[in-house]
C-alpha cells in the first residue's frame, strides 16, 4: 500500500536541472526523499499519457533496502512516490516492462541478511504504484533474478538469473530460469546444472524472432581472472537448441541484448583485465559474429541499449571522467556500429545511467544514480532530445539592405537563430519564407551562411524563419517594408440605407497592407480592421468616423462626417411609390407631392444642412403639402 506521508514526501523533493526552468521539456533532475539516502532508478517505461514509470531501488537510513516506484509528469514532476518503508524490506527491482490491463510486471530479488539467503522476486504494479501480486522464487534453494520477458503469444513471463543448486549452499552457481503464468504464478523452473564452475548466470532474455522459443545472453566460468560470454537459443520448456561460447582469453560478461529490426542481436558485454571496458556485437539468429567494436568504450560501462527508428544504436552507462569520479553518458552509433556522437552529464562526483528508452516525443530519458550535489545518492533522470541535449531552438534572424542602392528590392538575411545544429549528425535545419509566394528555402548547413532574397515589387511582407531540430519547431516573424517610397494617404466613402453603412476604402499608398483601423464614432466605440466594413447604426445623426491606415512606420488617418438617417424603418419599394420635393433645396417654400400604397403609411423627416431633424410627417395615399422652410 502507498505509505501515509506521499504529500511530505513530495514535498520535500529537489532537484538541479540544466536546462531553462520555464521550457521543462527536456531536463537533468535527481530526486530525493526522507528517510533515504541512496536511491537507484534501475528501469523506467512511459504510459500512453506520456507521463514516466520509474523504478528501483533505495536504502534508508536504517541501511534496509526498499524497492520504489515513481511517477513522473513529462516535465519530470513528481505525480507520487511510493518506497514502501512500512511493507516491503530487503527487495530490489531490476528490471520493469509493461504488462496486462494498465499494470507494470517488475522483477528482481529479496535478501535475508540475517540467514544470507536471497530468491527471486516479482509482482505486479498498478498505475497509481501499489503492488498486487508478488511472487518469491524457489522456496529451498538460494536465487536471484536479473531480468524478465514478456511473450506476447502465450501471455507468459520468464525470469533468468542464478541459483546455488545445491542445499546447504556450494560454492558456485548455475543458469537459472523459472516460468510465470499471467497471473505470476510459477509454471516451471529450470536450472542448467552442466554450469557448475564458480558462478554461473544469466542476465538477459527475449522472445525470438521466429516466436518459437527465446535467445538468452549470460556470463560461465565467472572465477578469478576468467569469464566468458554465454548465448544460447532454447524453446518453449527452456531446452537447449543450441548454445555458444565468446572467449577471448581473458574475463569477459554477458550484460545486455536487444533484438535488431534485422531480426538480428546486438549484444553489450564487459571485459575486465588490466582495465575496465565494454563492447559489443552484431550476431544472427546462429550466433555467428557479424561484427564488433570496442573503441568506443574505453573506461565506460554499459547498462542498457536501444535501437532508434533509423536503425542506429543508443547506449547508456557511464564513462571514467578522472581518476575519482564518473559521468553519466548517452552514446550514439550507426546500424554498421560506428561512432554518431556522445553526451555526458554529471558534476563533480559519481553519476551513472541504469536505463535509457526512447520517448513519444523523440527523444530519450535516462534514469540512474548520482553522487554529486547531495551527501548520500540520488536518483538521477535525464530527458533530452534526440541528439541527446537538452536544448531547443530558439528562432531568429536580422535583414539589412544595399547600404549603395536604397531603391534595391534585394535583402540579405543573417541567422541568428539558436540550438538547431544543421551541421551535426542528426542536427536540424531551417525553412525560409519570404512573404511573397515564392519558393521556400531550406538552409541545411552552416547556419552563419547568409541568404539573399530579392522581391519582385514594392509591400509590406511577413518573412518566416522555422527552425527544427529533432520534433522541436521554434518560429521567428518579421515584417520587412520593401521599396516603401510614398507615404500612405487614408480615405473613404460611403453610402447608407436606413441606418446601414457601406464603407469602402479609397486610400492610396497601401503597399499591399491590411492594417486598417475604423472607428465608427458610436456611443459604443464600435472599431474594424476590416478593409471595407459595413456597420448598422441604432439612432440617426451625425457620426465622426476615422480610418487609420499603418503602412511600415508611418500612419495616416483620415476623419469624415457620416450622415445617418431612416434607421429603423421599411424601405418602400420605389416602383409603387413616388415622392418629390421641389424645390429642393429651397429657402421659403417647397411642395412635397406623394404617391404611398394605400396599405402603406410612410413616415417623411425633413433635415437641414447640419443633419438636423426639422420637421417631421405621416404620408398616405396621394396628396401634397407646403412646406415652409
Amino acid at each position: 500500500m502507498k505509505t501515509a506521508n506521499i504529500y511530505l514526501i513530495t514535498s520535500l523533493l529537489f532537484f538541479i536541472s540544466n536546462n531553462n526552468i520555464l521550457a521543462q521539456k527536456y531536463f537533468e533532475k535527481q530526486y530525493t526523499w526522507e528517510e533515504n539516502f541512496n536511491n537507484n532508478g534501475y528501469a523506467v517505461l512511459q504510459k500512453e499519457n506520456g507521463n514516466f514509470i520509474v523504478s528501483g531501488a533505495t536504502v534508508d537510513t536504517n541501511i534496509i533496502i526498499h524497492p520504489f516506484v515513481m511517477e513522473l509528469a513529462q516535465n519530470g514532476e513528481v505525480i507520487y512516490v511510493n518506497n514502501f518503508l512500512d511493507t516491503l524490506a530487503n527487495v530490489t527491482i531490476n528490471d520493469m516492462q509493461s504488462a496486462n490491463a494498465g499494470t507494470y510486471a517488475i522483477s528482481g530479488f529479496t535478501r535475508n541478511f540475517i540467514e544470507d539467503i536471497a530468491h527471486s522476486y516479482f509482482a505486479f504494479i498498478t498505475e497509481e504504484g501499489d503492488i498486487t501480486v508478488m511472487n518469491v522464487g524457489n522456496p529451498t534453494l538460494e536465487d536471484n533474478s536479473f531480468r524478465s520477458n514478456y511473450n506476447p503469444t502465450n501471455n507468459t513471463y520468464t525470469l533468468i538469473g542464478e541459483i546455488n543448486p545445491t542445499d546447504p549452499p556450494g560454492f558456485y552457481t548455475s543458469p537459472y530460469l523459472m516460468h510465470l503464468d499471467e497471473n505470476g504464478n510459477q509454471l516451471w523452473d529450470t536450472i542448467y546444472y552442466q554450469f557448475n564452475n564458480n558462478r554461473n548466470l544469466l542476465v538477459d532474455i527475449q522472445v525470438s524472432p521466429e516466436q518459437n522459443g527465446y535467445y538468452i545472453l549470460g556470463t560461465i566460468n565467472n572465477g578469478g581472472t576468467q569469464a566468458d560470454i554465454y548465448f544460447s537459443k532454447i524453446d518453449e520448456q527452456a531446452n537447449i537448441i543450441w548454445d555458444t561460447i565468446y572467449n577471448w582469453g581473458g574475463r569477459e560478461g554477458g550484460r545486455r541484448f536487444i533484438n535488431t529490426y534485422t531480426n538480428e542481436f546486438l549484444v553489450t558485454a564487459t571485459q575486465v583485465n588490466d582495465d575496465f571496458t565494454s563492447f559489443i556485437m552484431k550476431i544472427d539468429t546462429t550466433g555467428e559474429i557479424l561484427w564488433s567494436r570496442d573503441q568506443y568504450f574505453y573506461d565506460t560501462d554499459i547498462s542498457a541499449q536501444k535501437e532508434t527508428p533509423d536503425s542506429a544504436y543508443v547506449f547508456t552507462g557511464f564513462v571514467r571522467a578522472s581518476a575519482i569520479n564518473n559521468d553519466m553518458q548517452i552514446l550514439k552509433l550507426n546500424a554498421d556500429g560506428e561512432f554518431m556522437w556522445k553526451r555526458r552529464y554529471g558534476g563533480t562526483s559519481n553519476d551513472y545511467g541504469y536505463d535509457i528508452i526512447a520517448t513519444q516525443d523523440g527523444g530519450f530519458i535516462v534514469c540512474g544514480r548520482t553522487q554529486s550535489n547531495t551527501d548520500g545518492a540520488d536518483l538521477y533522470v535525464v530527458k533530452t532530445n534526440c541528439m541527446g541535449l537538452l536544448t531547443e531552438p530558439t528562432a531568429s534572424f536580422i535583414h539589412t539592405t544595399n547600404p549603395t542602392n536604397p531603391d534595391s528590392l534585394a535583402y540579405t538575411f543573417t541567422n541568428t537563430s539558436q540550438y538547431t545544429y544543421p551541421d551535426s549528425i542528426d542536427g536540424g535545419y531551417y525553412l525560409w519564407q519570404f512573404g511573397d509566394n515564392s519558393t521556400n528555402f531550406i538552409q541545411e548547413t552552416d547556419s552563419t551562411l547568409l541568404v539573399q532574397h530579392e522581391y519582385e515589387q514594392a509591400g509590406i511582407y511577413t518573412t518566416t524563419l522555422t527552425a527544427i531540430v529533432c520534433q522541436d519547431t521554434s518560429i521567428y516573424q518579421q515584417t520587412i517594408c520593401v521599396g516603401i517610397t510614398q507615404p500612405p494617404q487614408a480615405n473613404f466613402n460611403y453610402e447608407q440605407t436606413a441606418g446601414e453603412v457601406q464603407f469602402s476604402n479609397t486610400s492610396q499608398n497601401t503597399y499591399n497592407s491590411n492594417n486598417f483601423w475604423w472607428s465608427f464614432g458610436d456611443a459604443a466605440n464600435t472599431t474594424s480592421t476590416e478593409q471595407n466594413p459595413v456597420f448598422m447604426y441604432e439612432e440617426d445623426g451625425v457620426y465622426e468616423v476615422s480610418l487609420s491606415l499603418v503602412v511600415c512606420n508611418d500612419t495616416s488617418i483620415f476623419v469624415q462626417e457620416v450622415v445617418v438617417l431612416g434607421v429603423g424603418l421599411e424601405q418602400l419599394n420605389p416602383s409603387k411609390t413616388m415622392v418629390q420635393i421641389n424645390p429642393n433645396p429651397a429657402s421659403k417654400q417647397t411642395v412635397l407631392a406623394y404617391q404611398i400604397p394605400s396599405s402603406k403609411t410612410a413616415v417623411f423627416k425633413l433635415y437641414d444642412a447640419n443633419g438636423r431633424a426639422v420637421y417631421q410627417t405621416k404620408l398616405q395615399g396621394n396628396g401634397s403639402q407646403i412646406l415652409n422652410t
